[in-house]
């Protein structure tokens, strides 16, 4: 079970990062654009 919470845990931190880099690069690409 330890396993599993790890894996999980994991991968949701990955799409937390992965949605935050892509908040951020869509921000600046505004930001340029404006």
């Amino acid at each position: 079970m330890d396993n599993r919470h790890n894996i999980w845990g994991y991968s949701s931190a990955g799409r937390v990062y992965a949605w935050h880099q892509n908040t951020l690069s869509s921000k600046y690409k505004l930001k340029r654009t404006v």
